[in-house]
């Protein structure tokens, strides 16, 4: 082996010839998702390597063969490499394929770590002096004719972990010429010009994802901003190599407005962004000063009507331009209704609706410029 990164493969099919002649094999590895030399990081998660096989002597017919190579990567970057399906701790007909009218047998495929070697266990064959356990026997029955030049025999669906160069080469198990333990002589000559490499390139596709915003909207001031409220982006995602990340940032530009900016980010490390713009409505809740000379001082008034059903009105004066809020709560503590606002020197007047509300004592706070008071009021339904 080159080094503990190398994985081993055997393959092993009854060597029958229908032609007392000589034929030489010829045996070839390709990648249909390389493109000149490279598989692209999405291609990675499930790409093919082939075995071609062709017969030189066009009057020989091969019924079987066998061949051992091993699958590495020379300079340590592909961490992982695993077989695309696994059932109940083999692989299945999908992971290795013997293709035009072979059949196989495969025993325990499992993950492939390149550092530790092959990361399976259970069925184990050695054949001669091979340095690294058998990990998989594949059995074949068919014939290689010579009218398929080229043709694909068996085929490996695989899943890379990262970008880096992979490579598939043969191997023999001892000093002798390379196929005497795997071909009889008459078998001659056997080739195979590797190592054949390919490059999995990283994760290059730059093109960001589409995010449209959901529409500008108008809450209750009040009411929860959460996105369940006020709605969600939709996304367009072109990297489908991982999830894409959604996330947004509020900045509080006044009282009454907010501006979100949704950012969607992909798996290749693009991202766009929308705004969207949240309006808190006082409208239907709050009422301007009615012209009265402007209070001297903060002060909390009794509610108007009390008790009251179901409607009140509470009236906050402030001595100059200020942040308010007035809570409502229950009996018990619980908050039911808040209002809060940046409001000129004057008064400010908030009609609560205790539509829905039990009947009895409650209590409203007001805070302003360091001013905090409470009472109490009732609703008597």
């Amino acid at each position: 082996m080159k080094n503990k990164y190398n994985i081993i493969f055997l393959l092993c099919i009854s060597l029958l010839i229908s032609s007392a002649s000589f034929a030489g094999l010829e045996i070839k590895a390709a990648s249909p998702q390389a493109v000149d030399g490279n598989i692209s990081f999405a291609e990675a998660d499930s790409f093919q390597i082939d075995i071609l096989i062709n017969i030189t002597d066009e009057n020989s017919e091969l019924c079987g063969g066998g061949f051992a190579f091993e699958l590495f990567s020379p300079d340590k970057s592909i961490e992982s490499i695993t077989h695309l399906t696994v059932t109940d701790g083999y692989a299945s007909t999908e992971s290795i394929e013997y293709l035009n009218g072979f059949n196989t047998d495969i025993f325990n495929v499992a993950t492939i770590t390149c550092e530790n070697g092959w990361g399976g266990n259970g069925n184990s064959k050695s054949i001669g002096d091979l340095p690294d356990s058998i990990s998989f026997v594949l059995a074949g029955i068919g014939c290689l004719s010579s009218s398929l030049p080229d043709q694909e025999y068996i085929r490996f669906n695989l899943r890379c972990s990262n970008p880096g160069t992979i490579c598939i080469d043969s191997i023999s198990n001892s000093a002798d010429d390379l196929w005497d333990w795997l071909f009889e002589s008459r078998w001659d000559p056997v080739t195979f010009d590797g190592p054949y490499c390919w490059t999995i390139l990283s994760q290059s596709n730059d093109t960001p994802p589409d995010i449209t915003c959901p529409g500008d909207v108008t809450i209750e001031s009040g009411s929860s901003t959460d996105p369940s409220n006020t709605g969600e982006p939709e996304v367009t995602d072109y990297c489908e190599t991982g999830p894409i990340i959604i996330t947004y940032d509020d900045n509080i530009v006044s009282e009454t407005t907010i501006i979100r900016t949704w950012t969607a980010t992909d798996h290749c490390g693009n991202s766009a962004t929308c705004e969207q713009i949240i309006t808190l409505d006082y409208s239907t809740d709050i009422t301007d000063t009615d012209g009265r000379a402007l209070p001297e001082n903060y002060a909390l008034s009794q509610n108007y009507p009390n008790p009251f059903n179901p409607r009140t009105n509470i009236e906050l004066a402030l001595p100059k331009a200020s942040n308010w809020n007035i809570s409502i709560y229950n009996v018990i503590g619980q908050k039911v209704k808040e209002y809060s606002g940046f409001d000129e020197a004057g008064y400010v007047t908030i009609n609560w609706d205790a539509t829905g509300q039990s009947s009895g004592m409650y209590f409203y706070k007001a805070t302003a410029g360091g001013f905090s008071d409470t009472r109490k009021m009732i609703l008597l339904k």
